[in-house]
């Protein structure tokens, strides 16, 4: 009570403070969560920051608790009790290591994932639900030789050539500019992916949780024109 009635006081004199808890997908997290961290810090030294990187179906959980403030969402279906914003649609990238000629400009047909050891998550993971959805489609199967829902451990495996990967442009960005994976496009079909902003329905958003979103927009935005996602801005 005593905390909520400094907070309000700090509103009214027109400081950003409290306490906002972020959302978001690892595949999210690793290319705009530090950086979106240590600006939005640095600019509202006054609130508490908490990130919490999980899988989508945990992130909508802990919305519907009441736990978590905003997140980042992968292909969710539509609720009432969720705000859904669309921001982005990204298409997904075969990687493969350094010595594998994969190129950014040249797309690979999806049907050359049938030929190769891949490196995946788990099931039940929304990436992984994707590529195997788009098999199932076409009726072939794929060969998984790794299961494992951390990114790190799956851009090394690639790295290391154990086997390739599915994942956007912009989670090896940097591994792709230092020549240590390579990727390329899948085409036929292109697998895509929609992120949305999302929130409790039943309930405004706080100012600090706002001055979050509005600086996660425009990282989003700045990460688009300078190259690093690959798909199309919704709404940002």
């Amino acid at each position: 009570m005593f905390e909520q009635i400094k907070i309000d006081m700090a509103t009214e004199a027109g400081i950003v403070s409290g306490h906002v808890t972020f959302g978001v997908p690892p595949s999210v997290g690793i290319v705009l969560a530090t950086s979106l961290a240590e600006r939005y810090c640095r600019e509202y030294p006054r609130v508490a920051l908490q990130i919490v990187e999980e899988m989508t179906a945990v992130l909508i959980e802990r919305l519907q608790a009441g736990h978590m403030d905003l997140a980042v969402l992968l292909n969710p279906i539509t609720r009432r009790d969720l705000r859904l914003e669309a921001l982005y649609t990204e298409q997904l990238y075969l990687v493969g290591s350094a010595e594998s000629g994969l190129s950014p400009d040249t797309p690979v047909l999806f049907q050359k994932l049938t030929e190769l050891d891949l490196v995946l998550p788990s099931e039940g993971h929304t990436l992984r639900e994707l590529v195997m959805d788009a098999a199932a489609e076409r009726g072939v199967s794929l060969r998984v030789r790794v299961e494992t829902d951390s990114f790190h451990i799956q851009k090394e495996l690639v790295e290391c050539a154990v086997g390739h990967t599915v994942l956007p442009f912009a989670a090896v960005h940097r591994e792709v500019g230092e020549r240590r994976l390579c990727a390329a496009p899948i085409s036929e079909p292109e697998i895509k992916r929609k992120l949305v902003l999302a929130t409790r329905s039943d309930r405004p958003v706080s100012q600090a949780a706002g001055k979050l979103k509005k600086m996660l927009k425009q990282d989003l935005k700045c990460a688009i024109e300078s190259g690093i996602w690959s798909g199309r801005s919704d709404k940002v």
